[in-house]
């Protein structure tokens, strides 16, 4: 285990975190609300070039953080991609000063919302086969969720040539 890993949130180490809920196509993701820099809405989104992983859907420019790039966190699952145009986006802020990204996009199935997160209503679920990308799965209420792990979605990100996620000018 990383250094960078020991920093995720974990289900078995959780007191209480308020966390936002981010709906994915087959559950959803969940993460503390002090990551997200910014809930979008139908933004405009610049198409990835057509070598780009099926995960990469291109990216989003925002004044404050630059040109972001935008990620389905069902295709890096291998999860279908739902059908709908993109609406809801998440704007994260990367914490990791480890020559990550700082910021980057998640797409949504649906309109994200706060919980307040604890041992409570948070249990540690194992999946047979585990995700890729995924710190814990997680079950919320008895809904089936999970933590994504987001210093591998950072090397993801990182792993792409520039020309993937930059801005053309």
């Amino acid at each position: 285990m990383s250094l960078r890993t020991r920093k995720t949130v974990s289900a078995d180490t959780m007191s209480s975190l308020r966390c936002l809920v981010m709906p994915l196509s087959q559950g959803f993701a969940l993460l503390p609300s002090a990551l997200v820099q910014a809930l979008l809405y139908n933004e405009q989104v610049e198409q990835p070039t057509v070598d780009a992983p099926p995960w990469l859907l291109g990216s989003v420019y925002r004044d404050a953080c630059g040109t972001v790039p935008l990620i389905s966190l069902d295709a890096v699952f291998g999860w279908s991609l739902p059908q709908h145009d993109i609406g809801h986006i998440a704007l994260l802020r990367h914490v990791s000063s480890e020559g990550l990204p700082p910021f980057f996009a998640l797409r949504l199935s649906g309109a994200p919302w706060v919980v307040e997160a604890d041992s409570a209503n948070v249990v540690r679920t194992p999946r047979a086969v585990p995700l890729p990308c995924v710190a814990c799965d997680i079950s919320l209420d008895g809904q089936p969720g999970v933590i994504p792990d987001l210093d591998q979605l950072g090397d993801l990100i990182v792993s792409l040539p520039p020309a993937k996620t930059a801005r053309p000018d």
